[in-house]
């Protein structure tokens, strides 16, 4: 990784790379949420911008921890979406497909 960095030609100073690690705190993502362009698709995982911006009072809490949990492991989901799914509605014991 360090040898892939070295060729890029800016790069963040140490004071900007610990402001970027610290957990988001749960103001920031609906500015951004609301920042996006409706009727797009931000991610591959098939929900438009406006559903987020719709749902979001709702899914806030739960997609805050997501994000944070996804930064401190350093990635974003360990299999599919769908059983991503599966997995949280088993939790919440309303399991769909």
């Amino acid at each position: 990784m360090e040898e892939l960095l070295g060729h890029v030609p800016n790069k963040f100073s140490p004071t900007a790379q610990q402001m970027l690690e610290v957990p988001l705190i749960k103001e920031e993502l609906p500015k951004a949420i609301h920042a996006l362009t409706k009727g797009k698709y931000p991610s591959s995982n098939g929900f438009m911008v406006d559903f987020f911006q719709f749902y979001w009072s709702f899914m806030s809490e739960d997609f805050t921890r997501m994000v944070n949990d996804s930064l401190a492991r350093g990635w974003l989901f360990n299999g599919t979406v769908q059983e991503k799914k599966l997995q949280y509605y088993s939790k919440k014991g309303t399991a769909r497909g």
